[in-house]
Protein backbone atom coordinates (compact mmCIF):
# COMPACT_ATOMS: atom_id res chain seq x y z
CA UNK A 1 0.00 0.00 0.00
CA UNK A 2 1.28 3.49 -0.82
CA UNK A 3 0.47 7.04 0.15
CA UNK A 4 -2.75 8.30 -1.40
CA UNK A 5 -2.30 10.67 -4.33
CA UNK A 6 -5.03 12.76 -2.74
CA UNK A 7 -3.21 13.30 0.52
CA UNK A 8 -3.53 16.93 1.63
CA UNK A 9 -0.35 18.16 3.30
CA UNK A 10 -1.40 21.28 5.20
CA UNK A 11 2.13 22.37 6.11
CA UNK A 12 3.14 22.14 2.47
CA UNK A 13 0.04 24.00 1.30
CA UNK A 14 0.82 27.07 3.42
CA UNK A 15 4.51 26.83 2.41
CA UNK A 16 5.77 26.88 5.98
CA UNK A 17 9.30 26.06 4.88
CA UNK A 18 9.53 29.37 3.00
CA UNK A 19 9.05 31.46 6.13
CA UNK A 20 11.93 33.47 7.55
CA UNK A 21 13.75 32.42 10.71
CA UNK A 22 12.14 35.22 12.73
CA UNK A 23 8.71 33.83 11.80
CA UNK A 24 9.35 30.18 12.62
CA UNK A 25 11.93 28.06 14.40
CA UNK A 26 13.17 25.02 12.51
CA UNK A 27 14.23 21.94 14.45
CA UNK A 28 14.81 18.23 13.99
CA UNK A 29 11.66 16.16 13.70
CA UNK A 30 10.44 13.13 15.59
CA UNK A 31 12.77 10.56 14.08
CA UNK A 32 16.27 10.86 15.59
CA UNK A 33 18.77 11.80 12.91
CA UNK A 34 20.78 8.62 13.49
CA UNK A 35 17.86 6.55 12.12
CA UNK A 36 17.47 8.25 8.75
CA UNK A 37 19.78 9.90 6.25
CA UNK A 38 17.78 13.13 5.94
CA UNK A 39 15.93 13.87 9.19
CA UNK A 40 12.61 15.64 8.74
CA UNK A 41 12.24 19.25 9.77
CA UNK A 42 9.72 20.37 12.37
CA UNK A 43 8.49 23.89 12.98
CA UNK A 44 7.39 26.23 15.76
CA UNK A 45 5.44 29.27 14.58
CA UNK A 46 6.06 32.72 16.09
CA UNK A 47 4.67 35.44 13.84
CA UNK A 48 4.08 36.50 10.25
CA UNK A 49 0.38 35.90 9.42
CA UNK A 50 1.39 33.89 6.35
CA UNK A 51 0.20 30.38 7.23
CA UNK A 52 -3.18 30.78 5.58
CA UNK A 53 -4.80 30.02 2.26
CA UNK A 54 -8.27 30.35 0.69
CA UNK A 55 -10.05 27.08 1.44
CA UNK A 56 -11.05 26.46 -2.18
CA UNK A 57 -7.34 26.38 -3.11
CA UNK A 58 -6.57 23.88 -0.36
CA UNK A 59 -9.42 21.39 -0.61
CA UNK A 60 -11.60 19.68 -3.22
CA UNK A 61 -14.97 21.27 -3.88
CA UNK A 62 -16.73 18.44 -2.04
CA UNK A 63 -14.78 17.13 0.92
CA UNK A 64 -14.86 13.35 1.55
CA UNK A 65 -17.38 12.26 4.15
CA UNK A 66 -14.98 9.78 5.76
CA UNK A 67 -11.35 10.79 6.20
CA UNK A 68 -8.35 10.87 8.53
CA UNK A 69 -6.32 13.64 10.15
CA UNK A 70 -2.68 12.86 10.99
CA UNK A 71 -0.41 15.06 13.09
CA UNK A 72 3.05 14.62 14.56
CA UNK A 73 3.53 17.19 17.32
CA UNK A 74 5.43 18.00 20.46
CA UNK A 75 3.36 19.88 23.01
CA UNK A 76 4.76 22.69 25.12
CA UNK A 77 2.07 22.70 27.81
CA UNK A 78 -1.40 21.41 28.69
CA UNK A 79 -3.39 24.24 27.13
CA UNK A 80 -5.72 23.14 24.33
CA UNK A 81 -4.63 24.83 21.10
CA UNK A 82 -5.75 24.64 17.47
CA UNK A 83 -3.25 23.27 14.99
CA UNK A 84 -5.48 24.09 12.03
CA UNK A 85 -8.82 25.71 11.34
CA UNK A 86 -10.91 25.84 8.17
CA UNK A 87 -13.50 28.62 8.31
CA UNK A 88 -16.42 29.62 6.12
CA UNK A 89 -16.91 33.05 4.55
CA UNK A 90 -18.32 34.33 7.86
CA UNK A 91 -15.26 33.20 9.79
CA UNK A 92 -17.01 30.29 11.50
CA UNK A 93 -15.08 27.05 11.94
CA UNK A 94 -16.06 24.22 9.61
CA UNK A 95 -13.25 21.78 10.33
CA UNK A 96 -10.55 22.15 12.97
CA UNK A 97 -8.37 20.12 15.30
CA UNK A 98 -7.08 21.13 18.71
CA UNK A 99 -4.49 19.35 20.85
CA UNK A 100 -3.39 19.63 24.45
CA UNK A 101 -4.60 17.94 27.61
CA UNK A 102 -7.63 17.11 25.49
CA UNK A 103 -7.82 16.41 21.75
CA UNK A 104 -10.75 18.05 20.01
CA UNK A 105 -12.31 17.67 16.55
CA UNK A 106 -14.52 20.54 15.39
CA UNK A 107 -16.82 19.47 12.55
CA UNK A 108 -19.55 21.85 11.40
CA UNK A 109 -21.63 21.06 8.33
CA UNK A 110 -23.65 24.23 8.89
CA UNK A 111 -24.43 26.79 11.57
CA UNK A 112 -27.38 24.63 12.57
CA UNK A 113 -25.36 21.44 12.96
CA UNK A 114 -22.10 22.09 14.81
CA UNK A 115 -20.45 19.00 16.27
CA UNK A 116 -17.49 18.88 18.63
CA UNK A 117 -15.86 15.61 19.68
CA UNK A 118 -13.53 15.86 22.67
CA UNK A 119 -11.16 13.20 23.97
CA UNK A 120 -10.41 14.09 27.59
CA UNK A 121 -7.26 13.77 29.70
CA UNK A 122 -4.92 12.65 26.95
CA UNK A 123 -1.93 14.37 28.61
CA UNK A 124 0.77 14.41 25.98
CA UNK A 125 2.73 17.40 27.30
CA UNK A 126 5.85 15.40 28.19
CA UNK A 127 8.21 17.17 25.75
CA UNK A 128 8.26 14.08 23.54
CA UNK A 129 7.03 13.77 20.00
CA UNK A 130 3.65 12.10 19.56
CA UNK A 131 1.78 10.83 16.53
CA UNK A 132 -1.89 11.71 16.78
CA UNK A 133 -4.43 10.40 14.28
CA UNK A 134 -8.19 10.77 14.00
CA UNK A 135 -10.23 8.39 11.86
CA UNK A 136 -13.60 9.86 10.92
CA UNK A 137 -16.03 7.26 9.61
CA UNK A 138 -19.82 7.37 9.63
CA UNK A 139 -21.01 8.54 13.02
CA UNK A 140 -17.78 7.89 14.92
CA UNK A 141 -14.31 9.34 15.47
CA UNK A 142 -11.48 7.04 16.55
CA UNK A 143 -8.39 8.41 18.28
CA UNK A 144 -5.03 6.72 17.68
CA UNK A 145 -1.92 7.87 19.56
CA UNK A 146 1.59 6.58 18.85
CA UNK A 147 0.25 3.67 16.81
CA UNK A 148 -2.24 2.53 19.48
CA UNK A 149 -6.03 2.79 19.23
CA UNK A 150 -7.23 4.72 22.27
CA UNK A 151 -11.01 4.98 21.94
CA UNK A 152 -13.90 5.93 19.66
CA UNK A 153 -16.58 8.55 20.21
CA UNK A 154 -19.87 9.51 18.59
CA UNK A 155 -19.82 12.15 15.85
CA UNK A 156 -23.23 13.74 15.68
CA UNK A 157 -23.65 14.56 11.99
CA UNK A 158 -25.97 13.86 9.11
CA UNK A 159 -24.63 11.32 6.62
CA UNK A 160 -26.49 12.84 3.68
CA UNK A 161 -24.21 15.88 3.41
CA UNK A 162 -20.51 16.55 2.98
CA UNK A 163 -18.38 19.47 4.07
CA UNK A 164 -18.14 22.11 1.36
CA UNK A 165 -15.35 24.66 1.54
CA UNK A 166 -16.18 27.79 -0.43
CA UNK A 167 -14.98 31.37 0.08
CA UNK A 168 -13.45 30.45 3.43
CA UNK A 169 -9.91 30.27 4.76
CA UNK A 170 -7.47 27.64 5.99
CA UNK A 171 -5.33 28.68 8.97
CA UNK A 172 -2.42 26.54 10.16
CA UNK A 173 -0.78 27.17 13.56
CA UNK A 174 -2.25 30.67 13.59
CA UNK A 175 -5.61 32.34 14.16
CA UNK A 176 -7.43 34.78 11.91
CA UNK A 177 -5.45 37.71 13.34
CA UNK A 178 -2.12 36.03 12.62
CA UNK A 179 -1.40 35.27 16.27
CA UNK A 180 0.03 31.92 17.36
CA UNK A 181 -2.70 29.31 17.85
CA UNK A 182 -0.31 26.44 18.65
CA UNK A 183 2.89 27.08 20.62
CA UNK A 184 4.40 23.61 20.34
CA UNK A 185 6.38 22.07 17.48
CA UNK A 186 4.85 20.28 14.51
CA UNK A 187 6.40 17.99 11.94
CA UNK A 188 3.45 16.56 10.04
CA UNK A 189 -0.14 17.60 9.39
CA UNK A 190 -2.02 15.58 6.81
CA UNK A 191 -5.61 14.96 5.76
CA UNK A 192 -6.13 11.57 4.11
CA UNK A 193 -9.38 10.97 2.14
CA UNK A 194 -10.00 7.58 3.76
CA UNK A 195 -10.74 6.61 7.38
CA UNK A 196 -8.09 3.90 7.17
CA UNK A 197 -5.33 6.47 6.76
CA UNK A 198 -5.22 7.03 10.52
CA UNK A 199 -4.33 3.37 11.06
CA UNK A 200 -1.49 3.65 8.53
CA UNK A 201 0.26 6.59 10.16
CA UNK A 202 3.09 4.53 11.63
CA UNK A 203 3.55 2.20 8.65
CA UNK A 204 3.07 4.51 5.68
CA UNK A 205 2.93 8.18 6.60
CA UNK A 206 5.33 8.45 9.53
CA UNK A 207 8.93 9.48 8.81
CA UNK A 208 10.16 6.84 11.27
CA UNK A 209 8.18 3.99 9.73
CA UNK A 210 11.14 2.20 8.17
CA UNK A 211 12.81 1.70 11.52
CA UNK A 212 9.47 1.13 13.26
CA UNK A 213 10.24 3.61 16.02
CA UNK A 214 7.43 4.50 18.39
CA UNK A 215 6.77 7.20 20.96
CA UNK A 216 9.43 6.15 23.47
CA UNK A 217 12.15 6.71 20.89
CA UNK A 218 10.83 10.06 19.63
CA UNK A 219 13.25 12.07 21.72
CA UNK A 220 13.51 15.75 22.43
CA UNK A 221 15.64 17.37 19.74
CA UNK A 222 17.38 20.73 19.87
CA UNK A 223 16.23 23.45 17.43
CA UNK A 224 18.29 23.91 14.30
CA UNK A 225 18.64 26.98 12.17
CA UNK A 226 17.30 26.82 8.66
Amino acid sequence: MSKSSYTIDLLQLVEIDKLDNYEITRQYGSCPSSFIENPNTAYSYHRGDKLKLPSEKAFPTIFPQDFSILATVRLKHEQIQKIFDVTDEKGQSQLAMSVGNNIVLHYHLSEDSPSTVEFLNVKLNDLRWHRIALSIKGDSVTLIIDCKVITSKLLNRTLTENLKFNKGMLYVLQDKAGSVSFSGAIEQLLIIPTPSGAYDQCTIYSPCSESDKTGDEMQLQEPVSG
